[in-house]
């Protein structure tokens, strides 16, 4: 039987390797595009008015919910044959805990998901309508929201600093999950992974807007507040993620996953996004979301 992943560094010749330049510029475009279209959604659906004149929160929630989760799924379905479709560092986090992408490729795929969150975020800046209807899509908590006067996808006054940080550990590692489950776990449903990564960032969204606005992810959390400026509590939106994202990872891989099958084995579904530059060949999905 074969061993279990474990973490690995790698070499620096991955900053020269072709496919591992052309997956972080898939990073790059997936997060520009996921955070032109997500924090584009929080503005715009902040126009949504009812009867009486006052932004409708319910419809607002409903748009912001199906902005993020369509807008994720598709890039992660556009992005998995060259990258993986991470489009989240935490995602990123995970696979390098559980040795499916080294360290060094770690680094070129965080990089590029920030810069590229911090570009979508800056586009979506230089065209709105109001920008500072929605605080350009900054995830903040009640505190920031009392301080700082932003309407940053409603989180109500009650919500703690420690509340918010239980609240993103939980809704990524539902996420991460539900990752793993379907795009990871070679028995899962990958031809459908997208959908369902989608279809968690959307229900996530339906619970944890009003509490912390629904991150899961720092990247998206980064570029906005890069433009918004708005930083309070700006940590819990790093650390929660990579927490549940970590946990969560760590919980499939070596607890509910089966050890990789020996060369001898019948091949596997096809993955969504192979990795064709491990010496390992039973390792040819390592990379995948």
């Amino acid at each position: 039987m074969a061993a279990k992943r474990c973490f690995h560094v790698g070499s620096v010749d991955e900053f020269k390797n072709v496919s591992a330049i052309r997956a972080a510029l898939a990073e790059f475009m997936g997060l520009l595009i996921f955070n032109f279209i997500s924090c584009g959604a929080v503005i715009v659906s902040g126009f949504s008015r009812n009867s009486t004149g006052d932004v409708d929160f319910n419809a607002k929630l409903v748009a912001i919910a199906l902005a993020h989760g369509l807008a994720i799924g598709i890039m992660v379905a556009a992005t998995a044959g060259v990258s993986g479709g991470h489009i989240n560092p935490a995602v990123t986090f995970g696979m390098l805990l559980t040795g499916r992408i080294s360290l060094m490729r770690s680094i070129m795929y965080w990089v590029a998901q920030i810069v590229g969150a911090i570009f979508g975020s800056g586009l979506i800046a230089g065209i709105a309508p109001n920008k500072a209807e929605g605080g350009l899509g900054t995830h903040l908590i009640n505190k920031a929201i009392q301080a700082e006067g932003v309407y940053a996808e409603h989180p109500k006054e009650y919500i703690q600093v420690g509340t918010g940080f239980l609240t993103e550990v939980i809704i990524t590692f539902i996420l991460v999950f539900v990752i793993w489950g379907t795009a990871v776990d070679p028995r899962g449903p990958s031809a459908i992974a997208p959908l369902m990564i989608g279809l968690t960032i959307l229900a996530n969204h339906l619970v944890a807007v009003p509490i912390t606005g629904a991150s899961m992810n720092p990247a998206r959390s980064f570029g906005a507040v890069v433009w918004s400026g708005k930083w309070a509590d700006h940590w819990i939106y790093w650390i929660g993620p990579l927490l549940g994202a970590a946990i969560a990872a760590l919980f499939y891989e070596y607890v509910l996953l089966a050890p990789p099958p020996s060369p001898s084995a019948p091949k596997q579904q096809r993955k969504l996004a192979p990795e064709t530059d491990l010496p390992d060949s039973s390792d040819k999905a390592a990379e995948e979301v």
